[in-house]
């Protein structure tokens, strides 16, 4: 099936209007359908949450459009793109009232989509794999069989293009010749907060044993205290709080090693490839939820969670030891 050619589709919009990682995940997505129709007008929608990564799929788009999560703007510039696209492609694998109506709002010709049992209205539609045994980036690109391709041939590892870190902190840990161990101490919520006395014993474990790596603290101004007490005790270096995520990008991907209980960084980390220690704050060995945690793709890592659903209660000897002999 080639819904483009066979439809005479020349326009489309791609909505992602989620979370930074959702659009990490979707990189193969838009990348593999800009690479088979070079000629193709192909926009994409992003939110408040990720629009400052928008640089990720740049160059395979026509134009990034934002969805403020402000009615009244919104509709209004929803209104303005009305009968514009001959196809809107609905990335998220559930069911999304806000992609609902923005597709009504809309009104292309066509629309795309995983079939739900509450997305029943597209026109074109793939069957959604289990989120208990795909990975996001796999189940994302599954729409791609509309578009003629064989997924059973297709690469799906998502990359990340980014330009050299402007970090005068890593340039000089790197000239030193220290290898370079980055924590993110930054999670979404508090609940993935690992704590300041776990940071600091886990590094006091690694410097003990392998002098050669040099630790790098990343975290956002809420938890500068925390990464300033990390640095204190340890010898461990704060970063300075850096101004972009394009940045950061680049600075996480000058890493030998990272441990992070950001998702957003999870995805990151295995765009290049590093291996990372994965915390997160749930039982990853008794999965009761309805979806797998977001571990990294293809890349060597170490995931670790606690039964209570406590990220505090991860012990970092437990973590030292499951990555001494590979670090």
């Amino acid at each position: 099936m080639d819904i483009i050619r066979e439809n005479h589709i020349n326009s489309v919009l791609i909505l992602r209007q989620d979370r930074i990682g959702d659009l990490i995940v979707s990189e193969t997505f838009v990348r593999k359908l800009g690479e088979k129709y070079p000629l193709l007008k192909i926009d994409i929608l992003l939110g408040k949450r990720n629009n400052n990564a928008k640089f990720i799929v740049q160059d395979y788009v026509n134009s990034v459009l934002i969805y403020h999560q402000k009615p009244v703007k919104d509709i209004a510039n929803l209104l303005k793109l009305r009968n514009h696209y001959d196809l809107v492609i609905d990335l998220l694998d559930k069911p999304s009232r806000t992609s609902q109506f923005i597709r009504k709002i809309l009104k292309p010709r066509f629309t795309a989509g995983f079939d739900y049992e509450l997305n029943k209205d597209y026109d074109f539609k793939v069957q959604a794999l289990s989120r208990l045994e795909y990975h996001i980036v796999e189940r994302t690109s599954k729409l791609l069989e509309l578009f003629d391709y064989d997924l059973s041939k297709l690469d799906y590892k998502y990359k990340i293009k980014t330009l050299p870190t402007k970090s005068e902190t890593v340039k000089s840990i790197k000239s030193k010749g220290n290898k370079l161990f980055i924590i993110n101490i930054s999670g979404s919520h508090e609940s993935r907060n690992w704590g300041v006395e776990n940071y600091i014993s886990f590094i006091k474990l690694v410097e003990r044993e392998y002098p050669a790596y040099a630790f790098l603290l990343l975290y956002t101004g809420d938890l500068s205290q925390q990464a300033q007490e990390i640095a204190q005790t340890t010898g461990a270096i704060a970063h300075p709080l850096i101004p972009s995520f394009e940045e950061y990008v680049s600075v996480l991907s000058e890493a030998d090693f990272i441990l992070t209980p950001d998702t957003a960084a999870v995805h990151i980390a295995s765009a290049f490839d590093i291996p990372q220690v994965c915390l997160f704050a749930r039982n990853i060995h008794k999965i009761t939820a309805d979806e797998l945690p977001w571990y990294p793709y293809k890349s060597q890592y170490y995931a670790f969670g606690e039964e209570d659903d406590n990220m505090k209660c991860i012990a970092p000897q437990a973590v030292f030891d499951a990555i001494k002999d590979v670090i």
